[in-house]
């Protein structure tokens, strides 16, 4: 019988929305703020727009990451007091500033090149974005299995055995192409467990994590293990990352023009000289942050009902009851809550994890 942890799990899980809370007012307080003074600063700054552009969001991304990073390391030191992380603190700012470093290297170029967009373009800006935007998507997709994951993960080849045998037997019944089936090396920073197949055609590969295959001889873990792994094998098979970019595609598409729309009835003390004025980023940035609010919650409604769909090809592909003791044995070292509370299940991207056990369990009854 696994001890789920429920009292420890609710007590994290709030202090951990509380937290999230907090720092959601402090983020919205320092963009409105950065949005007021944006003119003066740019003002300050060298170069053309574009280059201005850069130099502000950077200015204003440190500024937010100086108010962020005491609510950041709150977390983390609540999550070494839980035994969730076995991490330290000098680890884990290094891979915080690798974070940093990567948005950096990604986002100010891009910045630079909206507002390049933005002054040549003035009426087509917004479809340019979209585009860039969903090519940037499926670029990182492809590509962050092989650049980035190794950066803040150490994993190994799978070698022969009874895990590596399970895990070519789910591949081949599943039908799809697998580069590689890798080991996550996550005992080294958190006692969590988790599993995915990550990646797009040619850098689609499958990490386990060592916190969830246990010992390689267990048959029970063994079980388990097939379940997880059949339900991410699951997300490919129906094309799920797909339709994903589809409905960001979709969205982003209406958010892009309308956030534009509404740069331009912004006062002039937020929006300073709209759209092309490098001071009008943090405003824009603003403006599609409040827009984006309820297509989020639709994207996460079709994220839970993928993978409720995910769960049932796991039942078909493994057995609803080893699914069912995975999700306890995850829900027991994740401190994850059965029922968490209405407005967490609404935003959430899975069902609550109480509702997957009793499918499960319902889905084994009646296959028995």
């Amino acid at each position: 019988m696994i001890d789920l942890r429920q009292d420890e799990a609710r007590a994290y899980r709030r202090a951990q929305r509380r937290r999230g809370r907090y720092g959601t007012a402090v983020s919205l307080a320092v963009i409105v703020a950065g949005a007021l003074v944006a003119d003066t600063v740019d003002d300050a700054l060298p170069g053309p727009a574009p280059v201005r552009a850069a130099l502000l969001v950077l200015l204003l991304g440190a500024v937010h990451e100086a108010f962020e990073l005491p609510f950041a390391v709150a977390g983390h030191r609540a999550a070494v007091a839980a035994g969730l992380s076995v991490q330290s603190g000098r680890s884990w700012l290094a891979d915080r500033a690798k974070g940093w470093l990567i948005a950096a290297l990604l986002g100010l170029p891009a910045v630079a090149l909206l507002v390049a967009a933005q002054r040549a373009f003035p009426d087509g800006w917004p479809f340019l974005a979209w585009a860039a935007s969903l090519l940037l998507a499926v670029v990182i997709t492809v590509v962050a299995p092989v650049l980035l994951l190794p950066l803040f993960l150490r994993s190994e080849r799978l070698g022969p055995g009874p895990l590596r045998t399970m895990a070519d037997e789910l591949v081949a019944a599943s039908g799809l192409r697998v580069g590689d089936v890798r080991l996550l090396i996550m005992s080294e920073k958190t006692t969590g467990s988790n599993a995915a197949v990550v990646g797009l055609g040619p850098t689609r590969r499958i990490l386990l994590g060592d916190t969830l295959t246990g010992d390689d001889g267990d048959a029970e873990r063994l079980a388990e293990t097939r379940a997880v792994l059949a339900h991410e094998l699951a997300h490919h098979a129906h094309g799920d990352m797909w339709r994903g970019l589809g409905l960001e595609a979709a969205t982003s598409l209406v958010l892009w023009p309308l956030a534009a729309a509404v740069l331009a009835v912004l006062p002039a003390a937020l929006a300073h000289g709209g759209a092309g004025d490098p001071a009008a980023l943090p405003a824009f940035a603003l403006a599609y942050g409040v827009l984006a609010l309820p297509f989020g919650l639709v994207a996460s409604w079709q994220s839970r009902q993928r993978e409720r769909a995910a769960d049932a090809y796991a039942y078909r592909l493994a057995d609803g009851e080893s699914f069912a003791r995975a999700m306890e044995r995850l829900v027991a070292t994740n401190l994850a809550e059965l029922t968490p509370p209405w407005l967490t299940r609404v935003r959430g991207s899975h069902p609550p994890s109480g509702e997957r056990i009793a499918a499960a369990r319902q889905a084994a009854a009646a296959a028995a």
